[in-house]
């Protein structure tokens, strides 16, 4: 059994007593070592993507991994943010380690984000998600979802008093 580990490379195994042939790690597993008999489990906040791995990779920034042996980490949702590399989570915009979390009108993000950004004057950004202009307000183009910047940059008005179709939202005009 000896020598059949000795001709495990790195990122690899041999389990089985007198076998010559080492298996490469699976996905979401590493062997930093020669000689191996199983392999390791990437720790939560890293993974690793192919087989045959040596080493696991910590998880970018607006991603994370929550738990151990993964082979492609997740994205943050939108609402929440993640800015720093090999994360088990994500946290929600407007909390305390958003650093817009007083901006007066809330904050939002889209996927993968690695921060929050400040919602524009009258937007409706509750949940740390952009939905467009808050009630009794419209936008002066079209906005989407989609587009960071449109939670940021929008051009969000008042209603005239006495308008009847002021709802609010992504497509909002007044009536």
């Amino acid at each position: 059994g000896r020598e059949a580990c000795a001709l495990a490379p790195r990122g690899s195994y041999v389990d089985v007593e007198g076998a010559t042939t080492p298996t490469p790690c699976p996905a979401g597993q590493y062997a930093d070592s020669r000689g191996r008999t199983a392999c390791d489990p990437c720790a939560a906040g890293s993974y690793s993507s192919a087989t045959g791995a040596e080493a696991c990779t910590p998880c970018a920034a607006g991603s994370f991994a929550a738990e151990t042996g993964v082979a492609v980490c997740a994205l943050c949702v939108a609402g929440t943010f993640q800015p720093e590399p090999g994360q088990v989570g994500c946290s929600p915009c407007g909390s305390t380690d958003d650093e817009f979390q007083s901006a007066p009108w809330g904050s939002f993000s889209v996927p993968n984000a690695t921060t929050c950004t400040p919602c524009t004057r009258y937007g409706d950004c509750r949940g740390g998600v952009f939905s467009g202009a808050l009630p009794g307000h419209w936008a002066a183009r079209q906005l989407s979802s989609s587009s960071l910047l449109d939670g940021a940059n929008a051009s969000i008005y008042t209603c005239p008093k006495g308008s009847k179709a002021c709802l609010g939202g992504l497509n909002s005009s007044c009536g």
